[in-house]
């Protein structure tokens, strides 16, 4: 999003499929400090995908999306539109819902494949797969992501995909990307806030408070999560 606000005037975000909860936007407004109201930044829940499948309406919503989109492109230079998690997808729906609708908006794409505890190959054939399924759509890839990878996967992918047209990054591995923040574990726990910490903070160990202020103290480091009962008041306040 930063190298975006580098090149373009104004840039919007939009998600077409939200979850019931979902934090992400309102972090991605205030952290980038986008122009943009909550409401022009999103299309439907998952659950009105579902109940809209369950009664063959569901291009009903694809378009009225379509439409969001396009009054986002008269407001602003630039929109970033993020799909949603395909692994959850595939649990309701028997058709790619977010290239259905990237397919409608004649997106550009850049899939984002994950490396963590995947070989090669693997990876290569997910690619495939993907290039495949897109190319009997509308949308069109620009670029791909392989995230979580490791110094051998780069070399040898760098190595299958020379001959693409699309550019190719590599995300290294690294244990940040799977620690949560504490928004992940708001929304996971759906937990009430009572102060307002920064919800992108991330979380790299936890501990449950049952031991006396002095020792606990001492037996803690930063960014932990501690869990402790709520009549531990001493624990809370120090």
């Amino acid at each position: 999003m930063e190298i975006l606000k580098g090149h373009f005037g104004k840039v919007a975000y939009f998600r077409p499929i939200v979850s019931s909860g979902c934090e992400n936007i309102s972090f991605m407004i205030n952290h980038f400090k986008l122009d943009m109201s909550i409401e022009d930044t999103s299309g439907y829940s998952l659950d009105s995908f579902k109940e809209a499948f369950s009664h063959n309406t569901q291009q009903e919503l694809i378009d009225n999306i379509v439409a969001k989109v396009q009054k986002l492109y008269e407001r602003y230079d630039f929109v970033l539109i993020e799909g949603y998690a395909s692994e959850s997808l595939e649990r309701y729906f028997d058709t790619n819902l977010n290239l259905t609708i990237a397919s409608a908006l004649t997106s550009l794409i850049i899939p984002v494949f994950n490396g963590y505890n995947k070989t090669v190959d693997e990876l290569y054939q997910e690619y495939l797969w993907k290039k495949t399924e897109i190319s009997k759509t509308n949308a069109t890839i620009i670029a791909l992501f392989f995230n979580r990878t490791n110094q051998t996967q780069q070399n040898q992918l760098t190595k299958l995909l020379k001959s693409n047209d699309e550019n190719v990054y590599f995300i290294p591995h690294s244990d940040i990307l799977i620690a949560p923040t504490i928004l992940d574990i708001l929304h996971h726990t759906k937990s009430n806030l009572i102060i307002k910490p920064k919800l992108n903070k991330i979380i790299k160990s936890y501990t449950i408070a049952t031991m006396q202020v002095n020792n606990f103290i001492q037996s803690i480091s930063n960014q932990t999560l501690i869990i402790t009962s709520s009549d531990r008041i001493d624990i809370i306040l120090s």
